[in-house]
């Protein structure tokens, strides 16, 4: 009966709009399918760190939870500024303005230089913020030891997602899934010898995560640096023909475009990551279980930011090439798509919550909370 209804409502529609907005649909998904597989896999970088840490123990669990929940936030806003890329490169190559792009990708990675450097004191520098939160005295310097490791990636992140966004604004999105596959069992292996002391090293527990993702960050750089740099479809851009030099009126534009993505995101993240510190004195147990549910729905959230950024494809090209009709048509198509998938996985967290935290730990009471 459902099947007869719906074909029902899609016989009323111009047999031409409705064509369009499959079309659409096919096309959204086809882009955005590499981009879901990326973002899921560095998601899943988080979910093997929260697993790892969790066998060796609470404390360490906590340590790495309440370190996430504050250098997370802060990469959320680097990245947020930085996505303003993808938008902007796809509506040069769709207007046609190929060496332009180069120059604008060179101002976003001198910005994302220095949005980075200036992250990386706020990390080393978070003990006073542990304090003020009364965090667990056992398990604040393993945090604190987690973020200075955290810290030594922050350039190669940085990096990575100005040259990730340079080559989904040209709708090339395999390369940052390809790299993101190829990352995720380097940081196991890495996580694997760090966090437990395999190879002579010793182990260092939930610090090692940190040292495992930023030993990742620097191979995600230098893999889509590769790339690009072969890449034919890059070569009219001619980003590596010249030395960047600061344009204060491109950097300007990027930031009035990426700034509000930025802290919005950051609001978003930090919501969560306030939690995580302001429960961090009642005990390893309750922030470890917060840290699971934290996992995992960061994880499923992976999927509609994905398609997101199909859209900001569609539509920066749509409006490049001067075709308003097709940036509604794109804009309204993923919304839809979003929505669908928001219900999908709400219904999944709410049906099968006990496998889900079975997943990360055996501890039954870290398990129950969760």
């Amino acid at each position: 009966d459902t099947g007869i209804r719906f074909r029902s409502i899609m016989d009323t529609i111009p047999s031409t709009k409705r064509q369009r907005s499959l079309r659409e649909l096919k096309t959204l998904a086809i882009l955005s399918g590499p981009l879901v597989a990326a973002q899921v896999s560095q998601s899943a970088m988080g979910f093997i760190d929260t697993v790892m840490a969790g066998r060796v123990g609470s404390v360490d669990l906590a340590a790495v939870a309440m370190g996430a929940s504050i250098w997370h936030p802060l990469f959320l806003f680097m990245l947020g500024i930085l996505m303003a890329v993808t938008p902007s490169v796809a509506q040069l190559h769709g207007g046609g303005f190929r060496r332009e792009i180069g120059h604008h990708v060179r101002q976003a990675l001198l910005l994302g230089l220095v949005l980075s450097l200036l992250v990386i004191p706020l990390l080393r520098h978070a003990g006073p913020v542990l304090v003020w939160m009364e965090v667990d005295p056992v398990a604040a310097p393993k945090t604190l030891a987690y973020l200075e490791a955290i810290s030594w990636g922050m350039p190669a992140i940085a990096g990575f997602f100005v040259l990730r966004h340079f080559s989904e604004g040209l709708s090339c999105s395999k390369p940052s899934m390809i790299i993101s596959l190829l990352a995720l069992p380097f940081n196991a292996t890495a996580n694997y010898v760090l966090i437990y002391g395999k190879l002579g090293l010793p182990a260092l527990g939930g610090p090692g995560c940190g040292w495992a993702t930023s030993l990742t960050m620097w191979f995600m750089l230098l893999g889509m640096l590769v790339i690009v740099r072969r890449g034919k479809i890059y070569r009219p851009a001619q980003l590596f023909d010249a030395w960047p030099r600061p344009d204060w009126q491109e950097i300007g534009q990027i930031l009035r475009l990426g700034v509000p993505i930025g802290f919005s995101l950051f609001v978003e993240a930090s919501i969560f990551a306030v939690i995580a510190l302001l429960i961090g004195s009642l005990g390893a147990d309750i922030v470890a279980a917060h840290q699971i549910c934290l996992s995992f729905s960061t994880l499923v959230f992976m999927i509609p930011m994905s398609i997101s950024s199909a859209i900001s494809i569609r539509v920066g090209w749509a409006l490049g090439s001067r075709d308003l009709a097709l940036a509604r048509r794109a804009g309204y198509t993923g919304i839809a798509l979003t929505g669908v998938i928001a219900l999908c996985t709400s219904t999944l967290c709410l049906l099968f919550p006990e496998p889900v935290a079975a997943i990360y730990t055996t501890n039954p009471e870290v398990r129950r909370l969760a």
